[in-house]
């Protein structure tokens, strides 16, 4: 979970800003315990990828240097504005 949520964050898929379920919440619709959730957000947050305040909730944050130009479907398109799929960029 930790390492999709990074991928999500560095593709572009999870904007800044994007506010993340709770803990509880996404370890119900994920099937694992709130422990794994919750390890995840506190990896993320360390690394920057994430903001935590509580009472407020779990967001994106804004990380430099990356590359926001690939398109949401996460496929390299040929050179134009969008993918081989029609994705914008």
């Amino acid at each position: 979970m930790e390492a999709a949520l990074r991928a999500a964050i560095r593709d572009g898929t999870l904007a800044a800003g994007t506010r993340l379920p709770s803990s509880r919440d996404l370890a119900g619709q994920l099937g694992v315990a709130r422990g794994t959730v919750t390890a995840a957000y506190a990896q993320l947050v360390a690394e920057g990828y994430l903001t935590a305040k509580r009472g407020s909730g779990t967001t994106v944050a804004a990380v430099r240097g990356l590359s926001r130009t690939r398109p949401r479907c996460g496929r390299r398109g040929g050179g134009g504005s969008t993918c081989d799929r029609g994705c914008p960029r």
